[in-house]
């Protein structure tokens, strides 16, 4: 039994032997996929490397043994190959914008994140995507793109997070985001009197107003004709 990436030791000694005690010289007859690396070295041992890519569960290497009076036997070798998950990777360079660079976006207005991945296993159709704006998942993103607008009263250091998940493994990546303050305009409420309004020539008019702002901020008001 052999795990995926890992480097082996056979002894052909094991498998063969020569009744009268004599010295065996051992060929490798093949059998293994040809993503299976072995060598075969002079003294019986046999060097294997199952890479961790390698898709068969089982593989039959076939060897042979020739005794120093000629005669000759072949033998097999069956392994059991265990798979060795990779977790997935993002493509080199896909990832926008760089996550090294804090991002910095203004109230209302839209930051763009995205990136390129695969599986070594089983491809990218295998990957599943989650995206967070400071660790609460937004649940209608599932790509690998993601828009996120902040409101008006998330201005601020944020992280946004992907994760990917090929159903063993999870790696992910994250961005900085600050977010700027904008500073929005004050709303009328109300105003009296009306724009057509009628007044007598030395009659007194009272004018008043009331507003809001939709930042909290406190309004200070200016009269001017």
């Amino acid at each position: 039994v052999l795990d995926e990436g890992t480097p082996y030791v056979l002894d052909l000694n094991e498998l063969f032997s020569d009744p009268q005690g004599g010295p065996l010289e051992f060929a490798y007859l093949g059998g293994a996929s040809p993503d299976i690396a072995v060598e075969l070295r002079p003294n019986g041992t046999v060097s294997l490397t199952i890479p961790p890519t390698h898709a068969s569960p089982v593989e039959t290497l076939r060897f042979q043994a020739t005794s120093s009076s000629g005669k000759s036997v072949t033998g097999e070798i069956s392994l059991r190959i265990i798979h060795q998950n990779l977790p997935p990777a993002f493509v080199p360079g896909s990832i926008v914008p760089d996550p090294s660079v804090e991002i910095r976006v203004s109230e209302g207005r839209p930051a763009s994140f995205g990136f390129n991945a695969t599986d070594p296993d089983s491809g990218p159709a295998a990957l599943s995507c989650r995206w967070y704006v400071d660790d609460i998942r937004a649940v209608n993103a599932t790509g690998w793109t993601f828009a996120w607008t902040p409101s008006y009263e998330q201005s601020g250091l944020h992280v946004v997070k992907a994760e990917l998940n090929d159903g063993l493994a999870i790696v992910q990546v994250r961005w900085s985001l600050f977010v700027v303050d904008v500073n929005r305009r004050p709303v009328i409420t109300a105003s009296w009197p009306a724009t057509s309004t009628v007044a007598r020539p030395g009659s007194t008019v009272a004018f008043s107003a009331s507003a809001s702002d939709p930042d909290g901020d406190r309004l200070e008001f200016t009269w001017s004709l």
